[in-house]
């Protein structure tokens, strides 16, 4: 029988075998059935071969590695944010540790909130852990890379969850929900970031109600965080933050896995990497348009004694100019479009009409 490249002896290049209580009759020319059943044999085996180069090529590594690797460059990124005094565990989150001795916060305060963490857990379970975790890991990875000005680091879990604050100007922190990361310039917050993973073509009610909760979040005034930062004259200050523009960032499992898979830090960023990030820069552009039409219109309510307002387009005039400047838009969505058009043109080439 013919073989195919190097599969000799692959399990896909015999013929069925069938026990004997479950023979299939053969019909009289055994010649040109068993050609056929040759011919459908070396099919199989050739299906096999293309399938499983392709899961080579487009699946290096198991959810289990990919984890792992992202692991090992989160804790390389929050080592170095450490090092310049951002208050960050390795695990690349804002580490509520280092708020004890800070004003308006404390041990007994801090340890109220990490019982709340705990029992939030407890009552909440997510079915896509391992996928929404690399989601938030590859998200805080990307940016690091690409925007070197940039910092980007996971919220604690008290922020992340959403869990309602009971501590010092509790009253501002009314109406808080949850997110996954921070974007700051030089100690400077400037955005909050809510990540998802949405492999439904359409119609997915989880996707929806992500996109829902942050237009909630900016509406009301924008993203609000517990444990949080600014850079002074004094140096970076551990502070709650209000008015944060927020944004939501949505992925296919897909694009996610192929970034992780070839995502290294030093190096100069792959295909896959820079159609994970320009997707979701583009976005960032899109909802940036948004917003600033929803501030033209003062369709977004503020507290006008706290300068909710100026603040929060402070923040977004900031990283507009600041995404303008190192990745414009014509830039990410003339790429886009390339690959749109590369692989249109392997799909023609692998079917033609």
């Amino acid at each position: 029988m013919e073989k195919f490249g190097n599969f000799d002896n692959s399990p896909y290049d015999r013929q069925p075998q069938f026990p004997d209580k479950k023979r299939i009759p053969r019909p009289q020319n055994d010649i040109m059935n068993g050609r056929l059943a040759e011919a459908r044999a070396r099919g199989e085996a050739e299906v096999a071969r293309r399938t499983i180069k392709k899961n080579l090529k487009d699946c290096i590594l198991t959810p289990q590695e990919r984890m792992k690797k992202m692991d090992d460059m989160i804790r390389k990124i929050a080592d170095k944010q450490s090092s310049i005094g951002y208050p960050v565990s390795q695990d690349g989150r804002i580490d509520q540790n280092q708020f004890v001795n800070v004003s308006g916060y404390g041990e007994s305060v801090i340890k109220q909130n990490l019982a709340k963490v705990e029992e939030y857990k407890k009552k909440y379970t997510n079915n896509n852990k391992i996928g929404g975790e690399l989601m938030e890991k590859v998200t805080m990875a990307l940016f690091n890379k690409f925007f070197p000005g940039l910092t980007y680091s996971r919220t604690n879990e008290f922020d992340d969850y959403g869990i309602d604050y009971s501590g010092e100007d509790s009253n501002l922190f009314k109406g808080k929900k949850g997110v996954d990361g921070i974007l700051a310039i030089n100690g400077v917050v400037i955005a909050v970031i809510d990540t998802f993973l949405d492999d439904v073509e359409k119609n997915n009610p989880q996707a929806e109600y992500k996109i829902n909760k942050v237009n909630k979040i900016n509406n009301l005034g924008g993203g609000k965080l517990v444990y949080c930062f600014r850079k002074t004259k004094e140096g970076l200050s551990l502070r709650p933050e209000i008015n944060i523009p927020a944004f939501y960032l949505i992925l296919k499992s897909e694009t996610m896995d192929r970034a992780i898979d070839r995502f290294e830090l030093s190096s100069e960023a792959s295909d896959a990497e820079k159609i994970a990030m320009y997707k979701m820069i583009d976005s960032i552009y899109e909802q940036i348009s948004i917003l600033e039409i929803k501030l033209s219109s003062k369709s977004i309510a503020f507290n006008s004694r706290l300068n909710g307002e100026k603040n929060f387009a402070i923040r977004l005039k900031a990283l507009k100019k600041h995404l303008e400047t190192n990745l414009p838009r014509e830039t990410v969505q003339a790429y886009l479009k390339e690959q749109v058009e590369k692989s249109k043109t392997g799909r023609s080439k692998k079917n033609p009409r």
